[in-house]
């Protein structure tokens, strides 16, 4: 899957070290015929060291893909509502045991093949086998080809939340063909990016770029006419080149920015000013996930629960997050975002933020600390080396020593699944639609929460049959996560997008997608 070929163009390389890029024009058009440049530049924060969307949980790797090159059967609209994309209806039972989809026909993947009812099961089973939240959901259940058309799941028990899982999860439920999934490395990652979008993977140069091309047999949904909705509706593709550069320094992002060299990109308020007074360039601003401290519960330190709510009680999460003025944020006890209201809620936000340092200490001595080295992974991408190095300054500062490791983002990928490399990491975690979709809470992901009492709360979630009563579960969930603490949610990030003001038809749904985009000539 890593195209590593050293066979690049020499003006792709000249674009690499950062002057500007030149490709030998297509005849490109948009809305009522007008001339539009034939590609659109995006300068990522971090390379995205997998691609594999149904064994990922890299925001970077998603906004790069879903909906560009891979679509799922549902996805979310405005609302964050599950609809309709690469299924043409569906139908749930009353009890939400039994989902049947009817798919749409005629739909191309990229390697010319039609997609088939075979395709879809083994790409959702794969999905659910992959990504612990959806297994623990569903138990044993799988899909099914029900006929040449359909396709459906039976459960034993009400699953709810299982259409917000298949249109939002952070481990996409994206589609492939049978043979993609067969094309699985040593890694256990699929070698070919084959899905039905709009978009091909055309090339993946390690820490340089990812290429995707316009494909010409795509077989759009919805209207034409009307504008999207969300993620969903149809999807025009006006631009024949897409290309997502690794660009980690800001600083650079922002030049590049302002000489046109990069059409949209991620910044912090340490730039803000400079976007905001630049006519050409255009911000978008909206809380986009938590930052957060996961705590490793397999080995280590923090395997126990005092030792966890220790450090709790010794952090300053406005500190924590400031971060010398280069982040905006804001501090809040809930797992999900503000603007969330039906999973919204305080519980358990009596122990957030406490700086009770005399509580800490007790918690310190009940966890029978006696000098051990703290082990604090992080990531250079996004500031979080910097909000490692205040952490270890405030738990040094109550007696406890600490070890930062500091690797780039797909190193850290890495290293968060191994126990031994860590006690805890500090990340951030982007917006889902329902909070069992937060992956830090499967046993399989990294930092392995299980608690029994835990599980048996997640167990009421999962068997609600109203919406409504999972939001009521949800609750009970979240404040005993307050006192079991399997993560500090230290608050939620406002994300800062920038784009060329003249680029038209970009979507904004918590983060820019750009399946519709254009630049007039």
């Amino acid at each position: 899957m890593r195209n590593r070929t050293k066979k690049l163009l020499a003006l792709l390389c000249a674009a690499a070290t950062l002057s500007s890029m030149s490709i030998p024009a297509f005849a490109a058009e948009g809305p009522d015929g007008i001339a539009i440049k034939d590609e659109i530049n995006i300068a990522l924060t971090a390379e995205n060291a997998v691609y594999d969307l149904h064994k990922t949980t890299s925001n970077g790797s998603r906004v790069a893909l879903c909906g560009t090159v891979y679509e799922q059967l549902m996805t979310l609209n405005g609302q964050s509502e599950p609809v309709p994309e690469l299924c043409e209806s569906y139908e749930v039972n009353d009890d939400a045991t039994e989902f049947t989809f009817v798919l749409r026909q005629g739909v191309k993947f990229h390697d010319g093949s039609e997609m088939t009812a075979e395709d879809v099961v083994a790409s959702l089973n794969r999905w659910i086998d992959s990504y612990s939240a959806v297994a623990q959901l569903v138990g044993d259940a799988r899909f099914e080809k029900v006929d040449d058309t359909t396709v459906s799941i039976k459960t034993e028990n009400p699953c709810v939340t299982l259409l917000y899982l298949l249109a939002g999860g952070a481990q996409r439920a994206v589609i492939t063909t049978e043979e993609a999934i067969a094309s699985e490395g040593e890694d256990g990652y699929m070698t070919e990016i084959i899905g039905t979008g709009p978009y091909t993977f055309k090339e993946w140069v390690l820490d340089q770029y990812v290429w995707l091309e316009k494909f010409d047999d795509y077989v759009p949904y919805g209207d034409p006419a009307e504008e999207s909705d969300g993620w969903a509706g149809y999807k025009h593709a006006y631009t024949q080149n897409i290309y997502l550069w690794v660009v980690p320094e800001e600083t650079t992002r922002m030049a590049g920015l302002q000489t046109g060299q990069y059409d949209a990109a991620n910044i912090s308020t340490a730039t803000l000013p400079q976007a905001e007074g630049d006519d050409a360039l255009t911000v978008y601003s909206e809380e986009g996930g938590q930052n957060v401290i996961v705590f490793n519960k397999k080995e280590g330190l923090c395997v126990d629960q005092n030792m966890r709510k220790a450090i709790n009680c010794f952090i300053d999460a406005n500190d924590l997050q400031l971060v010398s003025g280069e982040a905006s944020f804001n501090l809040g006890s809930c797992y999900m975002e503000s603007f969330q209201t039906l999973w919204y809620t305080e519980a358990g936000s009596e122990n957030y933020n406490t700086q009770d340092i005399e509580a800490g200490q007790s918690y310190l001595e009940a966890a029978g600390y006696n000098g051990e080295t703290l082990k604090i992974l992080v990531s250079s991408a996004n500031n979080f080396e910097k909000r490692a190095q205040v952490l270890e300054q405030q738990l040094e500062a109550n007696g406890i020593d600490c070890e930062l490791t500091t690797v780039d983002w797909g190193t850290f990928t890495e290293y968060r699944n191994d126990p031994e490399i860590y006690d805890l990491f500090i990340s951030s975690f982007a917006t889902v639609p329902v909070p069992s979709l937060r992956n830090y809470f499967g046993a399989d992901y990294a930092g392995w929460t299980s608690d029994e009492h835990l599980d048996e709360l997640w167990e009421v979630y999962n068997n609600a049959t109203t919406i409504e009563e999972a939001a009521t579960a949800w609750e009970s969930i979240q404040e005993y996560c307050w006192d079991y603490l399997p993560i500090i949610n230290l608050g939620h990030y406002v994300s800062y997008d920038v784009m060329n003001s003249q680029m038209e038809g970009v979507i904004y749904n918590n983060c820019n997608y750009f399946w519709n985009a254009y630049i007039p000539q």
